[in-house]
């Protein structure tokens, strides 16, 4: 099996969205990120897909990318992507318009361009989640279809998982109190959706990287919805995970059985990074108590955390992906997450930042992954 090829640039890497003052370079970077999407005319929507649900051009409808047709039947080749199966672009559109509301939440903390970040923002949160015709609806019936089934499964987490930056970023904005109203009722749908719907609870129940990534999708909706049940919903998540797996090897062990052991124990990694939530402390996530409990509880999320990166540090690229993740790029990956440890403990006076390392890949970071990695 011939192993996958670098790609230019790597995948941006989702984050909590940080409630940080940016640095100098941050800054500047940030205020040429904004302008470009202030200035670009425009909008994001499910139903400006070429490829739309059949059962209804407002569904999220996706294709499971790794599924190719053989003699008629389609059968599923583990981390090779079809090019046919990225026909249906609503998560293509729901993942841009997710970046940009980030980055335009960033915005709002340089003065001179706050007003249009919040204007910007009101527009594309109208167009993508309340306007009729163009509007996303909550339940995720029909995401990561195999190409002949009308038929979404637990994995629609994957498609939709991008939700995550908006449903963080929302509180940044001065939007009119009608519009917050129906961005509440539509994320409270979709959570009560996945709560209750039979592929919700496939997807909780997985025990892979899918789990972790429901949890994450929760976890941050409700931080927007209701902080006090976000708070204990991460809590009672993370207890689970450490409670069922309790070594790394084990957290990890779909992922090291997979054909990109490697490119999945990141993945993993990335939704778990979610769940806790961001600095000044992990106790966001998992601490209800006061006092010496309190504190012992964030020092053994943080040890966990710490366990597991270093765990990551181990993994060997599997054969699919000894290209794709080999010269440094797979360690470039990890230094996303020794940074969020470090911002956990509290940064050094004086530190100088470099920015995330690009040099494994020809068109290195990409100037929005460079400001999320500034806001760390």
């Amino acid at each position: 099996m011939a192993p996958l090829t670098v790609p230019k640039r790597p995948d941006d890497i989702l984050t909590a969205v940080f409630p940080a003052t940016p640095d100098k370079q941050t800054s500047t970077l940030l205020a040429k990120e904004v302008t470009k999407i202030i200035e670009a005319p425009t909008t994001y929507s499910v139903t400006f897909s070429p490829l739309l649900c059949p059962a209804g051009r407002n569904y999220l409808y996706t294709l499971k990318p790794y599924f190719w047709e053989e003699g008629g039947k389609w059968v599923r080749r583990d981390g090779r992507k079809n090019p046919y199966c990225e026909q249906a672009q609503g998560q293509k559109q729901l993942e841009q318009l997710a970046l940009a509301i980030r980055t335009l939440a960033w915005g709002t903390s340089l003065p001179a361009l706050a007003a249009r970040c919040n204007a910007e923002a009101e527009h594309l949160l109208r167009v993508f989640f309340v306007d009729n015709d163009t509007k996303m609806l909550p339940e995720v019936l029909y995401a990561q279809c195999i190409p002949d089934k009308l038929e979404g499964t637990q994995t629609f987490v994957i498609a939709m998982r991008y939700l995550i930056l908006v449903s963080q970023s929302v509180h940044f904005f001065k939007l009119p109190a009608a519009l917050d109203a129906a961005l509440r009722s539509w994320f409270r749908a979709q959570v009560d959706w996945m709560l209750k719907s039979d592929q919700g609870t496939r997807a909780r129940d997985n025990g892979n990287n899918i789990a972790f990534w429901y949890h994450a999708i929760i976890r941050t909706h409700l931080s927007y919805l209701d902080p006090a049940a976000s708070l204990k919903y991460a809590r009672d998540a993370l207890t689970g995970l450490r409670a069922a797996r309790a070594r790394p090897a084990d957290l990890f062990a779909d992922e090291l059985a997979r054909t990109r052991p490697a490119h999945y124990t990141l993945f993993a990694l990335e939704a778990i990074f979610l769940i806790v939530g961001h600095p000044p402390a992990p106790s966001s996530a998992v601490v209800t108590r006061t006092g010496a409990d309190a504190d012992a509880s964030v020092a053994s999320t943080l040890a966990w955390l710490k366990e597991l990166v270093k765990f990551a540090h181990t993994v060997k690229p599997g054969e699919l992906e000894a290209v794709v993740e080999g010269e440094g790029r797979y360690q470039a990956q990890l230094a996303w997450y020794e940074r969020m440890l470090q911002a956990y403990a509290g940064w050094p006076e004086g530190r100088r930042d470099e920015g995330p390392d690009g040099r494994g890949w020809e068109g290195g970071w990409l100037a929005r992954a460079k400001v999320a990695w500034g806001m760390i």
